[in-house]
């Protein structure tokens, strides 16, 4: 018995030593050939080119990414993390541009130029038909990739803004509101002017403290619709800021004129933000940052 026992261990051991040098002599598994050799958290610099749209320039700075063209504004960080994968994208498939029709590709007008840093631009052509995959030049390659995020590289950078009304530590010295204005009082509170019953101290903190953290729920091109009210306010390490109130529904639409966009925010922000107006008494701090959804109609 144990004879045949020490000879079933050796015969197991002969064939674990024999997979062990078959694995070893197997070729080596082709690597996955992306766009660039870049990987995101190494990326520095984005440019952005699409027809008829300005250039968008976008910059890696110690407190998240910048646009620096068209505007110069703070940027979705989400977005552009979307923008990102482009680089390390894998190819699927790739031949030369001598080999193919680049007009029946979409890549003589190519939709959308990506640049990170200094590697050879992406230019984004048109769709495959069967599967949806998109076409991507590289040089002189032809690759076909999985549809990226068209809505982060079409030129429109409004989809890149940061959403927040405000930077994030921005800290409000005063605020001027349609009909009311806060300015600091010496016990750290608010003065209001003009001054009523329902207008309270409570209530002018919580104002101050929702513009501080509102984020809207997305931001698109300004557009040319008047704006009859207005809201200033003034920090202590970003300067002014001076939102155009287009709308209150159905949804509160607050314009930047100079970023040259509008912040779409729920329509149940409108009356806190605008009025002093504020439903319960629980505080500020229980309630979440960022409007998630639309108003109920």
């Amino acid at each position: 018995m144990r004879a045949r026992t020490l000879l079933n261990l050796g015969l197991i051991s002969g064939s674990v030593a024999m997979g062990a040098l078959l694995w070893l002599d197997r070729p080596a598994e082709p690597k996955t050939e992306t766009l660039t050799p870049l990987r995101g958290e190494q990326i520095e610099r984005i440019r952005i080119t699409t027809p008829d749209q300005p250039t968008i320039d976008l910059a890696r700075t110690d407190t998240g990414w910048r646009l620096d063209a068209p505007v110069t504004a703070r940027a979705d960080q989400a977005t552009v993390n979307q923008v990102l994968r482009l680089a390390s994208t894998a190819s699927k498939r790739r031949m030369a541009a001598g080999q193919v029709e680049l007009g029946r590709l979409g890549l003589l007008e190519p939709v959308a130029e990506v640049q990170f840093d200094d590697a050879p631009a992406i230019q984004l052509g048109g769709s495959e038909a069967v599967k949806g995959f998109r076409y991507a030049q590289v040089g002189r390659d032809i690759h076909l990739i999985n549809e990226p995020n068209m809505q982060a590289l079409g030129g429109d950078y409004s989809d890149l803004i940061s959403r927040r009304l405000l930077p994030p530590d921005a800290r409000i010295t005063r605020l001027t509101l349609p009909e009311r204005q806060l300015s600091p009082n010496q016990q750290g509170g608010w003065n209001i002017e003009p001054a009523t019953d329902a207008a309270s101290a409570d209530a002018a903190q919580r104002t101050v403290d929702l513009w501080e953290h509102t984020q809207a729920m997305w931001a698109g091109p300004a557009g040319d619709a008047p704006a009859p009210e207005t809201v200033v306010i003034e920090t202590a390490d970003h300067g002014r800021f001076t939102f155009g109130v287009v709308a209150r529904e159905p949804q509160l639409q607050l314009r930047r004129e100079d970023l040259g966009v509008v912040f779409q925010v729920g329509a149940n922000r409108a009356a806190p933000l605008l009025e002093m107006t504020h439903a319960g008494a629980s505080s500020l701090k229980n309630q979440p940052d960022v409007e998630l959804t639309p108003a109920d109609e």
